[in-house]
C-alpha cells in the first residue's frame, strides 16, 4: 500500500518538526569544585547543553574529558576562581577528571 502526501500536509509536518526543535533551549549546569571534589559525581544532560566548571578551591585544577568514543580533551589548567565552560554537542558517556587531583572525577551522560 502506498500513501500519497500532499504539499500542504508535508509543509505542515515540516513546520511542526521545526517548531518542536526550536522549543528546546540548551541549558547550563554549574559544577562547583570545592575541597578537591566536583559538586556532582554524575550528571545527565542533553546534546547541546553546557557544563560550567567553577574552581572554588584555593588550588589549581585541570578539566580533562575522556569520551566513550575514545576522545580525549584537555581543557588546561584552571586557577582558583576561574570558570571553564564545556558544551557537549555529541551523544555518549564522558568521564571528567582533574589531572592534578586524581580522586576528582565525575561522569556525564549526554543524551
Amino acid at each position: 500500500m502506498r500513501f500519497k502526501l500532499s504539499r500542504t500536509a508535508g509543509a505542515l509536518g515540516l513546520a511542526t518538526l521545526v517548531a518542536a526543535t526550536a522549543c528546546y533551549a540548551a541549558t547550563t549546569t554549574v559544577i562547583d569544585q570545592v575541597r578537591q571534589r566536583f559538586s556532582l559525581s554524575t550528571l545527565s544532560i542533553l546534546s547541546g547543553d553546557k557544563v560550567q566548571f567553577i574552581n572554588h578551591d584555593d588550588v589549581r585544577h585541570n578539566i580533562h574529558l575522556y569520551g566513550s568514543d575514545d576522545s580525549d580533551v584537555d581543557r588546561g589548567l584552571q586557577d582558583p576562581g576561574q570558570t571553564i565552560d564545556v558544551t557537549f554537542d555529541r551523544y555518549g558517556l564522558f568521564t571528567v577528571r582533574c589531572s592534578i587531583h586524581q580522586k576528582m572525577k565525575m561522569r556525564i551522560e549526554v543524551r
